[in-house]
């Protein structure tokens, strides 16, 4: 067998993941329950909560935007 038709067809099933991954959305119906108790005001829990279920979730640039805007609202 030519080794140009051997990598062709070695490499088509590696190339299949990256071509049909998707963008992940922000949907919070898709995230996990995750409760950490912090010292954060009550108001704030759900959103912490809401953040480390993003991580967990490797959604680390809407995690990390969520734990910024808890930091804005309760900066103590």
């Amino acid at each position: 067998m030519k080794p140009g038709i051997l990598i062709l067809i070695l490499g088509i099933p590696c190339w299949v993941p990256v071509a049909t991954a998707q963008e992940k959305t922000g949907d919070t119906e898709k995230l996990g329950k995750v409760h950490f108790a912090v010292s954060c005001l009550p108001t704030t829990q759900p959103q912490f909560d809401r953040a480390a279920a993003m991580l967990h979730s490797f959604w680390y640039p809407q995690g990390l935007n969520t734990f910024k805007e808890i930091t804005t609202s309760d900066p103590g």
